[in-house]
């Protein structure tokens, strides 16, 4: 666990690295959940800087999640130190499921956090892509059928190779 000092540390190097030089911390704030300081960087007023909403440092591992401002002001921050608590990072991510208590729970997470998955489709020599966003009741069987061994077609490359990938790309394909 880091002290306040060690982590007012991390926040003071990741400023000089990352902000303009004429920016510096304006406002800090001690969170228990998760535990760890909130921290806003920019210029003193009237002339601020647009675009940051801050970031936080996480008291166990010393991690930097940074935010924009529209995010806080959307969700909040509560919202997004939640999100990250909970181990969901922004990019690309891939997602090993092993085991699961509740298949209901996994499929409205991925709902809930926006999961979709780019699909090509070839039409008249033209590739097309766009992006697929499942809803729950169309995730939660084939979530179900991935944990009891009821697979039938496309979904049968979800058990071989394990992750949230393969589970929607064959979303796409059994909703097709």
């Amino acid at each position: 666990m880091l002290s306040d000092d060690e982590i007012e540390a991390i926040a003071q190097e990741h400023v000089r690295k990352n902000w303009p030089a004429d920016c510096e911390i304006l406002q800090r704030e001690r969170r228990l959940e998760p535990d760890g300081i909130y921290f806003v960087a920019n210029r003193r007023a009237p002339d601020f800087y647009v675009g940051s909403g801050g970031f936080f440092v996480a008291r166990v591992s010393g991690e930097i999640w940074e935010f924009g401002s529209l995010q806080i002001a959307h969700e909040g921050l509560d919202y997004w130190l939640k999100w990250y608590a909970e181990g969901w990072r922004p990019g690309k991510c891939r997602l090993i499921v092993q085991q699961l208590k509740s298949p209901r729970r996994l499929a409205h997470l991925l709902v809930e956090q926006g999961v979709s998955y780019y699909m090509r489709e070839v039409e008249n020599d033209i590739v097309w892509i766009h992006e697929i966003t499942a809803d729950e009741e169309a995730v939660l069987p084939l979530v179900s059928n991935f944990l009891t061994g009821n697979r039938s077609g496309p979904s049968q490359a979800v058990k071989a190779r394990g992750d949230i990938h393969a589970l929607l790309e064959s979303l796409c394909h059994d909703s097709a």
